[in-house]
């Protein structure tokens, strides 16, 4: 072949090359300014004959588009902007078209119009901000209540912090040795009121600055479960001290042990005992001791 074919082959091949559209995808797309910000146009694909729509969700303030001239519709809305190409666009040519949309801070957006044959983005849609604004006051709302929520178990949280004295739970967990100060070990008399159904093995006193308390371990010696869902403390004059709170580290099944702790504000009882302790179930099998005794 002689040179000079040649030479108009490359320049017919370059020629060629040059036109061939981008890799620009064609379907429809969603563009959220606040979220993708970008500093380079993004491209869009057009097509001779096709119209490709943009949409806002706030009022459009200019349009710029280059060889608008040329185009064979260009509609403008208050949102939105309808374009379809020259007639005579080459697939692979590039316009450009600059949006500037209105708002608190003026932006603008910048498209790539890539026309390709046959085929078009049928429609674009561009959000100044990623949410409107009902979307983000939901949110703030959910936020709102979520942070209710949270207020009012955090203060759930501070009531149960401040009922329990921490006595009840260093006893309950069993991290309080036995020869700890402040503690007394009993031998008690205790009846029952449940024909025996309840015992006990060994009983133990404690006194902090704050709160007394005793721990007691039972045996159900009946053929049901038993678990505390009561308990009174009564001083030597027969006054009953208030604001008990309990706690057993399980339920007791029928010949099972279990330990049980009674806690009570110090400062409700000026005297060491001595004082009757009864606990019971929800079926009022209970069992009492006398002659409670505190450190």
């Amino acid at each position: 072949m002689p040179a000079s074919s040649l030479l108009l082959l490359a320049l017919i091949q370059a020629t060629d090359g040059g036109q061939r559209p981008a890799d620009v995808t064609c379907e429809s797309s969603r563009i959220e300014l606040g979220r993708a910000p970008s500093l380079s146009p993004r491209d869009v694909c057009v097509s001779p004959g096709l119209v490709t729509s943009f949409l806002f969700d706030v009022p459009i303030a200019f349009v710029d588009l280059q060889g608008e001239v040329h185009f064979v519709e260009v509609v403008r809305g208050q949102r939105m902007l309808s374009v379809m190409p020259p007639q005579d666009m080459q697939p692979g040519e590039r316009l450009r078209l600059t949006i500037g949309l209105e708002g608190g801070d003026a932006q603008r957006v910048t498209f790539m119009l890539v026309a390709h044959r046959g085929q078009a983005t049928h429609q674009v849609q561009v959000f100044h901000d990623p949410r409107p604004v009902e979307s983000l006051r939901q949110e703030c709302e959910q936020e709102r209540a979520k942070n209710q929520r949270l207020l009012q178990e955090n203060e759930r949280l501070r009531v149960r912090i401040r009922r329990t004295r921490g006595l009840s739970l260093l006893l309950s967990t069993n991290t309080t040795g036995l020869n700890e100060p402040l503690i007394r070990s009993l031998n008690l008399r205790a009846s029952s009121e449940s024909d025996g159904e309840l015992s006990f093995n060994r009983v133990l006193t404690y006194r902090t600055v704050d709160s007394i308390a005793v721990k007691l371990w039972l045996r159900n010696q009946g053929s049901t479960p038993w678990s505390v869902t009561g308990a009174s403390l009564v001083d030597s004059r027969g006054e009953e001290l208030r604001g008990l709170q309990w706690f057993q580290n399980k339920n007791m099944a029928p010949d099972d042990s279990a330990s049980v702790v009674v806690e009570a504000d110090a400062a409700q009882s000026d005297t060491l005992g001595p004082m009757t302790l009864t606990l019971w179930d929800e079926h009022s099998r209970s069992i009492t001791f006398s002659q409670v005794a505190f450190p």
